[in-house]
C-alpha cells in the first residue's frame, strides 16, 4: 500500500473490500475490457439505493450496468463472499447479465458445497 503500486486485480480486491467493510453489497467481477486490449479485466459490481453500478478500480470511474461507454464488455466470473461463480449464460456483456446466483442456469459453483460448509478454502 505504501508503494502506491498494484495491479488492477488488485486493486480490485482492495476496493471489494473496502465496500464491504463498509456494509455495501458488492461482487469482484473478472471479466474482458476494451482498453485493456479485449484482455483479463477486473471490475467492481456495487449495489448503492437497489441499483448495481460497475466500478472501475483503476480510475473510479462508475459506470451504470447499461452504459455504453462502460469498457467492460464480458463477465466470465464473479467473486462473492460465499463463493466463486462461473458465468454459463448466453450472454455475457455487463448489461445483458442475470446476477442472480441462486439460478443454476445463470451461474456455476465453483467451490463445492462440501469445501463451502466446511470452510476449507484453498
Amino acid at each position: 500500500m505504501s508503494t502506491g503500486c498494484g495491479d488492477e486485480g488488485e486493486h480490485a480486491v482492495l476496493l471489494c473490500c473496502w465496500l464491504l467493510a463498509a456494509n455495501i453489497e458488492c461482487y469482484l467481477i473478472l471479466g474482458t475490457a476494451f482498453p485493456e486490449g479485449g484482455s483479463k479485466a477486473a471490475y467492481v459490481l456495487a449495489k448503492f439505493e437497489q441499483k448495481f453500478t460497475l466500478l472501475n478500480p483503476s480510475d473510479g470511474t462508475v459506470y451504470s450496468r447499461d452504459d455504453p461507454l462502460c469498457p467492460l464488455i464480458s463477465v466470465g466470473t464473479v467473486i462473492t463472499e460465499e463463493n466463486i461463480f462461473g458465468n454459463i449464460q448466453s450472454y455475457d456483456h455487463p448489461s445483458q447479465v442475470n446476477f442472480n446466483f441462486e439460478v443454476s442456469a445463470y451461474f456455476k459453483m465453483l467451490l463445492t458445497v462440501w469445501c463451502y460448509r466446511r470452510n476449507c478454502w484453498l
